[in-house]
């Protein structure tokens, strides 16, 4: 991580540089959208460095009793803007799902993550469904997850109509830096820092997909 603080303190140095220059250059526009792009960049990079720095701190989060139905209807109230009309958003929410602890912007963030994507696979549209259900730990017996010591768990699961993930990607989507998106779309971080924050929190992501049919996260998460 202190390499990262370094790069980062090498970032601002080098946008202050860029936003000097700008400031002497007012009359040569060519010049000045170049730079105007160089501190795009800048800024876009120092966000990567920060969220490099997420990823590497400890477990060490804070954490209150939660209940996920609430925090999925104030995060799809928020991102109603940002997804489009011809994407049909429908949930299917336990009743009295069972209460995790946890750190309420970690599993937002998690949240988020999953949505978006799930957004950006349907760029023609289609149903964005999130559920959320009570779960036994005999009940997925076909997990990998076998050595689970948790017993009452809750599953989160998102699930859109895209164009779906080649079988030979699925095992690739986690790793950092890795994406599917076109260049430009996407860091290649979301799902990654999706896992981690899961793991910080003992629980584990499965994902089924199918090219032009779509794809199903389901998110595990021990219960108290």
């Amino acid at each position: 991580s202190s390499i990262a603080h370094d790069f980062n303190n090498l970032l601002t140095l080098i946008k202050g540089y860029a936003d000097m220059a700008q400031m002497n250059i007012e009359n040569d526009q060519k010049t000045n959208n170049y730079l105007q792009e160089i501190s795009k960049s800048i800024k876009g990079a120092a966000k990567l460095i920060h969220r490099l720095l997420d990823m590497s701190r400890e477990n060490k989060l804070y954490r209150k009793v939660i209940n996920v139905n609430r925090i999925i209807k104030n995060l799809l109230e928020m991102l109603s803007y940002f997804i489009a009309e011809n994407i049909r958003v429908e949930t299917k929410l336990e009743e009295k799902l069972w209460k995790i602890k946890a750190n309420p912007e970690k599993i937002e963030q998690i949240l988020m993550n999953l949505i978006i994507n799930s957004r950006d696979a349907m760029p023609e549209g289609g149903n964005l469904t999130i559920n959320t259900k009570n779960i036994l730990r005999s009940e997925i017996s076909d997990s990998k997850q076998l050595d689970c010591p948790y017993d009452h768990l809750i599953c989160i699961s998102v699930q859109d109509q895209g164009t779906g993930i080649e079988k030979s990607e699925l095992e690739k989507i986690f790793k950092p830096f890795y994406t599917t998106k076109e260049v430009g779309k996407g860091t290649g971080l979301g799902l990654s820092i999706v896992k981690n924050f899961i793991s910080q929190h003992k629980g584990w992501i499965e994902v089924d997909s199918e090219i032009n049919k779509g794809s199903n996260f389901r998110v595990y998460l021990p219960s108290i």
